[in-house]
């Protein structure tokens, strides 16, 4: 009872959860911040809820496409809205076409090269499941998932491990901001999130970078084979229903892409950035940026650790896109 009540991750996702409330003022124009440890899916799936403005370009992908943000953008692809949630873009588009029974103009899609991968162990979708396999039938495709590891994931509410979580964050809320400049965890009004880093310092940059590639490596253990049948099915669905299509590579610290792209067990993220260059021109798919990030010339000072950058670094890769 205690779980169900204090519920800090949103996993009941009720409407009374600080999650449904950070979203209604973030659909109101609003800037919160504080918001630390929390299921992402679900406060996206609320902002939807909540949303009144159909917006004509929307970003999706991991965690690493959290800080593409609507000043990157010309106005004839604004309004924009930032949905971007850790470890789902499928369910994600199918929420997006519940609440405004069509999509988007424009899909900007961050690609992570975990995606092709079998293995990767990404089930945390399992909080927006139905969305997820409502898009799976659209595209003819099984659902590959594990139903018990789905139903472990709902036991969590039943957890220990979860009730100290759910003490140590009893008090969990956020507040209204009037900038994003500020020392805290914010979200922006169009979805952008920007992490608490201006206390960060090179030599944890650095130190964080190292500690990225020791033991395994976040979704690219056993990476064998490239598995393209949901990409690719979702890509051609999108086009189908008249959308355009942007994919965008974002790069590795210097460190780890060194470290990623000699090592026989993860170089296949080289072969990845070949077939989307390959699928992209196929497709006729504006693809840009790159996981290399010396193309161009991100050091140290442009990462916050081993796979998340700057905004600086954004912005390098989004210049003049879409003047």
């Amino acid at each position: 009872m205690f779980n169900f009540k204090v519920d800090s991750l949103g996993i009941i996702s009720s409407d009374k959860n600080f999650l449904a409330r950070a979203a209604f003022e973030l659909e109101n124009g609003k800037i919160v911040a504080r918001m630390q440890d929390y299921d992402d899916r679900i406060l996206t799936k609320h902002r939807l809820n909540h949303a009144t403005v159909k917006a004509k370009t929307i970003a999706i992908g991991s965690s690493r496409t959290m800080l593409v943000t609507k000043n990157m953008f010309s106005k004839k692809f604004i309004p924009f809205k930032n949905y971007t949630v850790s470890g789902d873009y499928v369910a994600i588009t199918q929420i997006y076409l519940d609440k405004f029974n069509k999509f988007p103009e424009n899909i900007i899609i961050g690609v992570d090269p975990w995606i092709f991968n079998f293995y990767n162990g990404q089930i945390r979708f399992v909080f927006i499941y139905d969305e997820y396999q409502k898009m799976l039938e659209k595209l003819a495709i099984k659902s590959k998932d594990n139903k018990n590891k789905i139903f472990k994931n709902f036991l969590y509410l039943f957890s220990l491990e979860y009730a100290i979580k759910n003490y140590n964050n009893m008090d969990l809320n956020f507040y209204i901001s009037n900038t994003i400049q500020i020392d805290d965890f914010v979200i922006d009004t169009d979805g952008a999130r920007y992490n608490k880093i201006r206390s960060l310092n090179p030599e944890k940059v650095k130190h964080e970078a190292v500690a990225y590639t020791k033991g395994d490596v976040y979704g690219l253990v056993n990476f064998k084979n490239i598995e393209r049948e949901l990409f690719e099915k979702f890509i051609i669905f999108l086009q189908e229903n008249g959308i355009n299509v942007y994919i965008y590579l974002l790069q590795y610290h210097p460190y780890v892409y060194d470290f990623l792209s000699q090592n026989a067990k993860y170089k296949i993220i080289n072969d990845i950035e070949k077939y989307l260059i390959e699928f992209a021109k196929d497709k006729n798919i504006k693809l840009f940026g790159s996981h290399n990030p010396h193309i161009l010339n991100l050091d140290d000072s442009y990462f916050i650790d081993g796979m998340h950058p700057l905004q600086e670094a954004y912005f390098k890769i989004f210049t003049d896109l879409f003047k």
